[in-house]
């Protein structure tokens, strides 16, 4: 059976490159272009092994997607990828990001790497 993702990225150049890039490698994708989108998916799809949220998005942040999720998902199974091209806005948000999301990134990331790093955190 074909792991889960969940992409909450509200660009949309991003998203479809996400979303082909996880496609190929045979994972089951689902896209959303706000972290309010992401929510729905959730209701409405259950959860995924892996939620890759943009941090800066309207309506609600990717942190604030992933602290629902931990709210509902409190064994830790979602896997949470929290990605942002600029600093958090202060050192409260950086400490709770890294208390929540299983891991934070930089962007632009590289791809490559990316998927290296979700191959490792579901095989832990």
């Amino acid at each position: 059976m074909a792991k889960k993702v969940l992409i909450a990225e509200d660009d949309q150049d991003v998203r479809l490159m996400l979303y082909r890039l996880f496609k190929d490698r045979g994972y089951d994708v689902t896209t959303a272009k706000d972290g309010r989108d992401a929510m729905r998916c959730l209701r409405e799809e259950g959860f995924p092994d892996v939620l890759i949220v943009d941090h800066n998005m309207p309506g609600m942040t990717g942190l604030e997607v992933i602290q629902e999720v931990r709210k509902r998902d409190p064994d830790g199974k979602v896997k949470t990828i929290l990605a942002t091209a600029t600093h958090m806005r202060t050192s409260d948000d950086t400490r709770k990001a890294q208390g929540l999301a299983d891991l934070m990134l930089a962007k632009p990331f590289d791809y490559d790497r990316l998927t290296q790093l979700i191959d490792r955190l579901l095989e832990s």
